[in-house]
């Protein structure tokens, strides 16, 4: 409340000014020494010149260009390099190989899941009575409490909505508070909360910013209020889903068989399977091709190229009177 009392903003006390300095007299500059004569003659140098003229287009291109084909000769130049200098007719095929069949079963492993994530999986089945309720991530805070009580007395400024504490003979601007706590599962807050209806203007006052006139202040009495606590306790209640024993069933390795051989008469080993089990082929071929006096051996894990390099005319090929390749069109 206004007391009705009103007074100027105290304005601020300017710097007093530093005192001046006297000026030291000037000193007449030294004078400056003539320049001896140069003995070296310089050629006067021409300030009307023509700029250099720019580089023509079809230069730029043109050398671009060279660059280019010069990249592409050294290219092609090392690929020639990496291939044969020459080709020899094969005129014999060795070929040895191995087969390997794995055969893999069904196996039964038990895992704790979430019920739906078991009936879900098509390779699950929930053992019978395994399944409990278990708290999930998620959860809601319930409510269980919400009470106020008096906690202490502040004065209050209404022109400005301002609290404030008496600390010796000044009034001191003071927030209200707020507080939380966790006690055994409850999740406590505490807001204090100014009661407007409980304050009486007392005879303290004090000087604030008139809201009408910035250039002056006002004098008003403060209120003195009750300030209670407004406490909120929330339980932390989590979502519960069943939490079961489930029977998965993978398939893993129970075995494995191989066959050798050479040649074409190629053999697969065929082992027993279990019910809803599986066998997995694998295949390693090795070749080693016979020309002249050149030996040339090359592996592969196709058997579709296996039977090729078996069966097909092939080539060796010669650098540095080396064998470093095989080839069905040595001149592609």
């Amino acid at each position: 409340m206004k007391t009705g009392r009103v007074r100027k903003k105290a304005q601020p006390t300017p710097p007093e000014p530093a005192p001046e300095q006297e000026a030291a007299p000037k000193t007449p500059p030294a004078p400056t020494p003539r320049p001896a004569p140069s003995k070296a003659k310089v050629k006067p140098r021409a300030t009307g010149g023509r700029a250099g003229k720019p580089i023509s287009p079809y230069l730029f291109f043109g050398i671009l260009g060279a660059i280019f084909v010069c990249v592409l000769i050294f290219v092609i130049a090392m690929t020639m390099r990496g291939g044969a200098e020459e080709w020899v007719e094969v005129t014999r095929t060795n070929g040895a190989w191995t087969t390997t069949t794995t055969v893999y079963g069904p196996q039964v492993k038990i895992e704790e899941r979430w019920e739906n994530e078991c009936v879900s999986d098509p390779n699950g089945t929930i053992r019978f009575g395994t399944c409990i309720r278990k708290d999930t991530n998620t959860y809601n805070d319930k409510v269980v409490d919400d009470y106020e009580e008096y906690a202490y007395n502040i004065y209050y400024d209404e022109t400005w909505d301002t609290t404030y504490q008496a600390q010796g003979t000044e009034f001191v601007v003071t927030a209200l508070g707020t507080d939380d706590w966790w006690q055994e599962n409850l999740h406590y807050t505490r807001q204090e909360e100014l009661d407007k209806d409980s304050c009486q203007y007392t005879n303290y006052s004090l000087w604030v910013a008139d809201p009408q006139d910035k250039s002056q202040e006002i004098e008003v009495y403060l209120a003195e209020c009750e300030v209670w606590d407004h406490v909120v306790a929330k339980e932390r209640v989590y979502d519960q889903k069943s939490w079961c024993q489930c029977d998965v069933t993978t398939l893993v390795e129970i075995g494995q068989q191989s066959e050798q051989g050479t040649g074409l008469d190629i053999r697969w080993p065929d082992p027993n399977v279990p019910p809803s089990g599986r066998t997995e082929r694998a295949f390693k071929g090795q070749v080693t091709f016979l020309g002249d006096d050149y030996t040339y051996t090359t592996t592969t894990d196709d058997l579709s190229q296996y039977q090729d390099y078996m069966l097909s005319q092939y080539y060796i090929g010669i650098r540095d009177d080396k064998p470093v390749m095989v080839s069905k069109n040595p001149k592609d």
